[in-house]
């Protein structure tokens, strides 16, 4: 399924929390349809948190500093695990489909503005859906200082990374270089930020 026409296109390009000098150019597009991503599958084990519940999950992580996570939803699904590769890959696939139509992301499309493209397509697939609660996908964002050379990054590097809540834990994504990674205590004393 894809989004055609450019009303279409502005609003989840908005949503996601693309930047204006994106937006002008893919509004200039002739032609610039977009991937909806596909409906992934939720975890069976208690695949909606509350937010306490949620954060008693994030308080097990103590390695994390005071008041640097962040919550912008009271109810979240977690997805399977595989379905990280997936969202990995369809990510990729926009980002070689946009790059040649749309100035200002030759680079790619940062980690902190993927997480929020991922996050919105796949609410939106979600939202239809009547045997899915009314809740948000558990994919964020993390901001930290990397312990350790990873992919494409170096030791002491300050990197945003998409955060995914799974039915086999917290892992972090670099979408850009495709590394998958463990959210573990020694990335967690590292943590500036982590929203969802």
């Amino acid at each position: 399924m894809q989004l055609r026409g450019p009303m279409n296109r502005l609003r989840e390009l908005i949503r996601a929390g693309i930047g204006l000098g994106v937006i002008a150019s893919v509004m200039t597009a002739q032609e610039l349809p977009l991937q909806i991503a596909p409906v992934p599958p939720v975890a069976l084990a208690e695949p909606v948190w509350d937010t306490p519940n949620l954060e008693q999950v994030f308080a097990s992580f103590s390695e994390c500093p005071e008041g640097s996570v962040k919550f912008d939803d009271l109810y979240y699904l977690r997805l399977q695990h595989g379905y990280i590769a997936a969202l990995v890959a369809w990510h990729q696939a926009i980002e070689t489909q946009v790059r040649p139509h749309v100035a200002g992301v030759e680079g790619g499309i940062r980690n902190a503005r993927a997480a929020r493209l991922m996050r919105v397509m796949v609410g939106l697939r979600l939202r239809d859906n009547p045997a899915v609660p009314n809740a948000a996908p558990l994919i964020g964002r993390v901001t930290l200082v990397l312990p350790s050379d990873w992919g494409r990054n170096a030791a002491g590097d300050v990197v945003d990374l998409v955060l995914f809540g799974t039915e086999q834990g917290f892992f972090v994504a670099d979408v850009l270089a495709g590394g998958i990674r463990p959210y573990d205590a020694t990335l967690q004393r590292a943590t500036r930020l982590l929203r969802i």
